[in-house]
C-alpha cells in the first residue's frame, strides 16, 4: 500500500475537508476532518475503530483510533481506551508506535499514534506458512526488546498475539494495542479496566494465571510470547481447541502438544525454550523478557537457526589469538610476553 502524497495545499484545490458528523458510522468518516487530522481509510474496527489519517499541520500521515459513543459498557471501555493512551505515552523504543495525543471531541474520544506500515505477524503466516527457525528467532528477539522496555515502565500488554505484531520492511517489527494493558505500579484502589473478576485478553493467547482472573505480573506476557513464538513456528495454537472453554482449560491444566512433535526442525535448545515460556507455573519461567531475547539471539547466528555451542565460540577465540600471536609476534594475554 503506498502512501498518499497528496499535499496540504493541493487538499484546498482538490477536496475540501468538512468536520465529522455527530456519532458517524464508520465509513461516513473517510474525507472527513477530526481535530487538525484528515481521515483516509478504515483500517480496522472492534471495540474501537482504527483509521489511517493525515496530520494537516505536520503533514504526516498517522494511524487514528477512535472510540464511538455508544460503545458496550461505555464507562468500562473509556477508561480501557485511556489507559492505552497513558500506557503508551510512557514507553519509548523502536517495536513500540510512537505516541502523538489523546483528545476528544463533542461526541469520541480519539488517539493519534505512529502510523506503522506493514501486515500483521497472522497474515504473514497464513501467506508463507510457519517461519525458519532463524527467521522466528529474529522476529520475537525484537518483540521480547520491545517487551523489556515496557516492563522497565511496569506496564504489562495483556493481549500479546500474532494480530498485535506488525511486520514491516526487513523483518521490522511493531507492537500495537494496548488496549489492556496493566501498569503495576498503578494503585489497585483505582478503577480498573474491567470488571472485578473477569479475565481480559485473547483466549489462545493468555497465561493461566490471567485465564483464572489471578493478579498477574510481566511473566504473563512471556507466556504470551511463548505462545506467539510456537505459533510463528509451527501455524497452530499449543492450545488448539474446539471452543474457548477448552483451550482456557487446556491451559490452565492441560499439557500442550509439545513443538518438536509439530515441527522437528526447530532446535532442541529452542524447543526447551519455548517449554520454559509456556510454564503453567509463572516461577518457572525465564525471569525477565530481556533474558529471552539474549536466548534468542544465539539462534540467529546458525543458517538453521540452531545456537552455536559455547565451546565453539571459545574455540574460535582461541583460533583468532594464536592468529594475532603468529601475526605480531607477541601475546596479547596479559601477564605473559
Amino acid at each position: 500500500m503506498s502512501l498518499d502524497t497528496t499535499t496540504v495545499d493541493d487538499l484546498g484545490a482538490a477536496m475540501p475537508v468538512s468536520s465529522a458528523p455527530s456519532n458517524p458510522a464508520p465509513g461516513s468518516l473517510i474525507g472527513r476532518r477530526v481535530g487538525r487530522y484528515r481521515i483516509d481509510e478504515l483500517l480496522g474496527g472492534g471495540m474501537s475503530e482504527v483509521y489511517r489519517a493525515y496530520d494537516l499541520e505536520n503533514r504526516r500521515h498517522v494511524s487514528l483510533k477512535r472510540l464511538p459513543p455508544d460503545t458496550a459498557i461505555e464507562e468500562s471501555a473509556r477508561r480501557r481506551f485511556k489507559r492505552e493512551a497513558e500506557a503508551i505515552a510512557q514507553l519509548e523504543h523502536p517495536v513500540i508506535a510512537r505516541f502523538i495525543e489523546v483528545f476528544e471531541t463533542p461526541y469520541d474520544t480519539w488517539i493519534a499514534v505512529e502510523l506503522v506500515e506493514g501486515i500483521p505477524l497472522s497474515q504473514v503466516l497464513v501467506d508463507q506458512g510457519p517461519l525458519p527457525p532463524r527467521r522466528a528467532a529474529t522476529l520475537v528477539r525484537r518483540i521480547a526488546g520491545g517487551l523489556a522496555a515496557a516492563h522497565a515502565k511496569s506496564i504489562v500488554h495483556r493481549d500479546l498475539k500474532t494480530e498485535n505484531i506488525m511486520v514491516g520492511p526487513k523483518d521490522r517489527v511493531s507492537i500495537l494495542d494496548f488496549g489492556l494493558a496493566k501498569q503495576l505500579t498503578r494503585d489497585d484502589s483505582g478503577p480498573t479496566l474491567t470488571l472485578e473478576g473477569m479475565m481480559v485478553g485473547t483466549c489462545r493467547a493468555m497465561s493461566p494465571e490471567q485465564a483464572l482472573a489471578e493478579d498477574i505480573d510481566h511473566r504473563s506476557d512471556l507466556f504470551s510470547l511463548g505462545v506467539l513464538l510456537y505459533e510463528t513456528l509451527t501455524g497452530i495454537s499449543p492450545f488448539a481447541a474446539k471452543t474457548p472453554l477448552q483451550t482456557v482449560a487446556m491451559i490452565i491444566s492441560q499439557p500442550h502438544v509439545p513443538i518438536l512433535e509439530r515441527e522437528p526442525r526447530v532446535p532442541p535448545e529452542m524447543a526447551e525454550l519455548i517449554e520454559q515460556l509456556l510454564a503453567k507455573d509463572r516461577e518457572h519461567r525465564p525471569r525477565h523478557a530481556g533474558d529471552v531475547a539474549a536466548a534468542l539471539r544465539k539462534f540467529e547466528a546458525s543458517p538453521q537457526g540452531h545456537a552455536i555451542p559455547f565451546s565453539w565460540w571459545k574455540a574460535a577465540g582461541i583460533v583468532l589469538t594464536l592468529l594475532a600471536v603468529v601475526l605480531t609476534g607477541r601475546c596479547a594475554v596479559p601477564g605473559l610476553a
